[in-house]
């Protein structure tokens, strides 16, 4: 019998070390997929942006924006010519070099930033977000005009520049939001390296 007694206690006593082996590595592998649901919850570190620029120096002269050959390369005609409206708003006007390019028109509010120009972007029926080269901005097309596209962005604080362009009816001709955002992001790409 005391044999018997003493294999009996063994096989508790081991038993019973499995079972808290066990909870242990349990335990252990539960904190671990803890810890790792948490980091990838987490949401990522903000990048920095680029580097403000001020371009409320181009509130009066809009077409030093983009200077004939760049202007040229970008499929419009240069140079630019200057409007003026009754309330001393300046833009300047570039024609399509050809019917498969945009013709554009660009201005500068060196006192108005993107969220002040569209305090209610959800009423406006076709405004959407984009970037830039790098800067918050946001595309409107008018519903009466669909040809045409108002991208504005905002590279500095209470700053905003609009460019619209208008493509013609031509089957090949691409999309007016398209050239507007890649002929603002040539103007800040400019501004950015000092060309004008």
């Amino acid at each position: 019998m005391t044999g018997h007694r003493v294999i009996r206690e063994r096989r508790a006593f081991l038993r019973r070390h499995r079972v808290s082996a066990s909870c242990a590595v349990v335990a252990i592998a539960a904190s671990m997929l803890a810890g790792c649901s948490t980091r990838s919850a987490r949401p990522p570190a903000p990048t920095a942006g680029p580097d403000p620029v001020d371009i409320s120096e181009f509130a009066t002269r809009p077409c030093a924006l983009l200077p004939p050959d760049p202007a040229a390369h970008a499929g419009l005609a240069p140079p630019g010519t200057v409007r003026t409206t009754v309330t001393g708003t300046s833009s300047c006007a570039w024609a399509a070099a050809d019917a498969h390019h945009a013709s554009a028109v660009a201005a500068v509010d060196p006192t108005t930033g993107l969220r002040d120009k569209y305090p209610h972007p959800e009423q406006i029926a076709h405004y959407a977000p984009t970037v830039v080269s790098g800067y918050p901005a946001a595309n409107v097309e008018q519903p009466t005009a669909p040809q045409t596209c108002t991208v504005t962005v905002e590279p500095a604080p209470h700053q905003s520049l609009a460019l619209t362009a208008t493509t013609t009816p031509e089957p090949r001709a691409s999309d007016p939001c398209d050239q507007a955002d890649q002929l603002a992001g040539l103007v800040i790409r400019l501004l950015r390296a000092g060309a004008p």
